[in-house]
């Protein structure tokens, strides 16, 4: 808590915005992702478990907005942080794929794989 007494910045976002706990969701999942090896429909299916469960919890414990009344208000809540968390493994995922996620062949044609670090 902060001097004020109330919570910091991030907090308030998370339980204002549900695009704010989505990203909170996201980091957990991609955490998964490269601990576990969670691949596939499975990192959507923790996204909305996440989501779900985070935001239930946030609105049984009152910090949800006044719009988003417990409990039907707090499982639309989730749903919003869920498709937000999927949208942005979309994104990062389409990111790495432009960018060539580190295995793509280097430009101008220089030294790659076995090549690269020895001198020619």
């Amino acid at each position: 808590m902060t001097p004020q007494g109330g919570y910091g910045e991030g907090m308030e976002a998370i339980v204002q915005e549900p695009a704010a706990l989505g990203a909170f969701v996201a980091a957990i999942t991609e955490g998964l992702k490269r601990s576990v090896g969670l691949r596939g429909g499975w990192i959507y299916l923790a996204n909305v478990a996440l989501s779900l469960v985070f935001a239930l919890l946030l609105g049984w414990a009152g910090l949800l907005p006044a719009s988003y009344p417990f409990p039907s208000g707090a499982l639309l809540f989730g749903v919003y942080a869920a498709l937000s968390a999927s949208g942005l493994y979309e994104a990062v995922k389409n990111v790495r794929k432009a960018v060539g996620g580190g295995d793509a062949v280097p430009p101008g044609g220089g030294a790659s794989g076995a090549d690269r670090g020895r001198l020619l």
